[in-house]
């Protein structure tokens, strides 16, 4: 596009009809007591043969659950990689 292009979740107004170049429909995903149940293993299963999980699926499935599952999951390969460089010293 040639102008800035404008994304809105939610808005108060409905922007104009002929300035919409397209709609789209989004879900969250709705969890059940199994999920739930699963969500709280994760800690347990992470790092198990070097394999993390991280996912917005790991939350409620927001944008920022994705962002601070990665960020665990980024902190937990930092300290598995720290704990065997200092066994291999």
């Amino acid at each position: 596009f040639s102008q800035p292009v404008v994304v809105t979740l939610n808005p108060q107004r409905a922007p104009a009809r002929e300035k919409t170049i397209a709609s789209f429909t989004y879900a969250h995903p709705i969890f059940d007591g199994p999920a739930i149940a699963a969500q709280r293993d994760l800690p347990a299963l992470s790092g198990r043969d070097r394999v993390w999980f991280c996912g917005a699926w790991s939350g409620y499935g927001f944008h920022e659950d994705g962002c601070r599952a990665g960020y665990e999951a980024a902190a937990m390969v930092g300290e598995s990689l720290a704990r065997r460089t200092e066994s291999a010293a």
